[in-house]
């Protein structure tokens, strides 16, 4: 079996990883949708799952020791969801992945609350606790675009690089992106 180039199979890693985490974002919000009766402290936990797995792509990874950049751009994104994929970015970078004291300055987001009972205070921040029905709807069709992006992207490195002669044996396997590894392809089990 023929290794591949370290750029092949960082280009698998690439899309693999940014599939995934679409493929979480979309799980999370058909867990939303489906399960409305979720307190409120699930459904903040499942809405930065969703903001962060939908955003992962979108952010700089690093592929190598040298080499720092987005698994996606914004260039796949069809036009008639750029608000909702723009929405989900800032929530991940105002909101859920950091907080700013100056975002969304027209909703109570970010607020400090102050809670007086008894002789206590307690200090919270007000964070997105539930993501509305048109929302999730518009972010799981955007989700499948996305995947079937990642899948058409892949599907060469994988014909070449795993198909045919070059399919491995039965098994897991971990595949390395190192530059010039021993074997491309670590049996697990």
């Amino acid at each position: 079996m023929t290794t591949p180039s370290q750029n092949d199979r960082l280009e698998i890693w690439r899309y693999t990883y940014a599939r995934l985490s679409l493929i979480d974002a979309m799980q999370g919000c058909e867990k939303l949708r489906g399960d409305r009766a979720l307190t409120a402290d699930w459904k903040k936990t499942v809405v930065s799952h969703i903001v962060v797995s939908y955003a992962r792509p979108f952010t700089k990874s690093q592929f190598t020791t040298n080499r720092r950049e987005m698994p996606l751009h914004d260039d796949c994104v069809p036009p008639e969801k750029k608000e909702i994929h723009d929405t989900l970015l800032e929530m991940r970078n105002r909101a859920v992945g950091h907080k700013d004291a100056t975002a969304f300055s027209d909703t109570a987001l970010n607020r400090v609350l102050v809670r007086a009972h008894g002789s206590f205070v307690d200090l919270h921040t007000v964070f997105p606790g539930d993501i509305e029905e048109q929302v999730l709807l518009g972010t799981i069709e955007l989700c499948k675009v996305l995947i079937s992006h990642c899948e058409s992207a892949i599907s060469p490195f994988i014909r070449a690089n795993l198909g045919g002669a070059n399919r491995p044996a039965e098994g897991l396997y971990l595949l390395s992106t190192e530059e010039a590894p021993a074997s491309w392809l670590k049996k697990t089990e």
